[in-house]
């Protein structure tokens, strides 16, 4: 292995620069897209979690308007106001 490794370190010729730079270009750019991939997945994963939860608020809070349907009614502001003279 040590023997390999010096040779490796010896052999500094352009073509093999050349070589070893594009191979690590592209496992940057396989890596970069991995990670877009697992990106685009958990954004999609969490906008869907986020519409559900909306969702699930709306009909809550319409459940709440049919049982309860004083909280339609508008607040009288003359009674709110009167207590902060």
């Amino acid at each position: 292995m040590k023997e390999l490794a010096a040779i490796a370190y010896r052999d500094t010729t352009a073509e093999n620069r050349e070589f070893w730079k594009n191979e690590m270009g592209n496992a940057l750019r396989e890596i970069q897209a991995c990670y877009d991939e697992k990106l685009d997945v958990m954004r999609g994963e969490l906008d869907t979690m986020y519409n559900v939860k909306v969702l699930r608020m709306r009909q809550q809070m319409a459940l709440q308007c049919r049982a309860f349907p004083s909280f339609l009614l508008p607040v009288d502001a003359t009674v709110y106001f009167s207590f902060q003279k």
